[in-house]
């Protein structure tokens, strides 16, 4: 484990990987391995890999918050908040004090958040456009002659309307850009070793 855990920490994640998966083969049941291979995942930026990692760690040790804190981050990188919520959740059952658990709930809440307000204002632009164009087409069909005023007029309010929204939108959704205030992965270190005497599988 310890050779793995160097191969991480100076980087080279793909040795890391090819220990951890050789250790598995070995020993099947260690969670520690199933989590590096996750971490390490994380920073190749693999994170459907890694999800599948970290359930399996947390499945071989499913008392453990640090293995949940894992499966979190991967959640994170794949930015599918509902289900980074579920999982700072159960990990907080275990340990409901946990920095890095509650921190990223909190922020996951906002982008969920952040996330329906996105949608709101993507259907109110869309519907600005819808009713552009038709009374667009409308005015095309009642009076051709005045046409190029009125569309010129038409396209600047509605383009107008447009960009009040957006502005509105980022002036004051706060965390709007929240994903961007979460714990970096690169400052991601795998908890190895802590649990080893209780969920190695031996």
């Amino acid at each position: 484990m310890a050779l793995c855990f160097n191969f991480f920490q100076d980087g080279k994640y793909d040795e890391c990987i090819e220990i951890a998966n050789k250790a598995l083969l070995i020993n099947p049941a260690n969670s520690n391995y199933y989590n590096i291979l996750s971490v390490s995942l994380q920073r190749q930026y693999k994170y459907e890999e890694a999800i599948a990692m970290a359930k399996k760690a947390v499945e071989l040790a499913p008392n453990s918050p640090d293995l949940y804190q894992t499966l979190v981050f991967a959640y994170d990188g794949l930015q599918d908040w509902k289900k980074e919520k579920e999982a700072c959740l159960k990990g907080l059952q275990l340990n409901p004090k946990n920095q890095t658990l509650l921190y990223q709930l909190d922020q996951t809440n906002k982008n969920i958040d952040n996330e329906k307000k996105s949608n709101i204002i993507l259907t109110i632009v869309i519907l600005f456009l819808a009713t552009g164009f038709f009374l667009f087409r409308n005015q095309q069909k009642q009076n051709q002659q005045t046409n190029n005023f009125n569309a010129i007029e038409l396209t600047l309010i509605v383009s107008s309307a447009i960009y009040f929204l957006y502005f509105l939108f980022f002036k004051y959704s706060e965390y709007i850009w929240s994903w961007n205030l979460k714990i970096p992965h690169s400052e991601i270190v795998p908890v190895v070793g802590r649990f080893s005497n209780e969920h190695d599988g031996k």
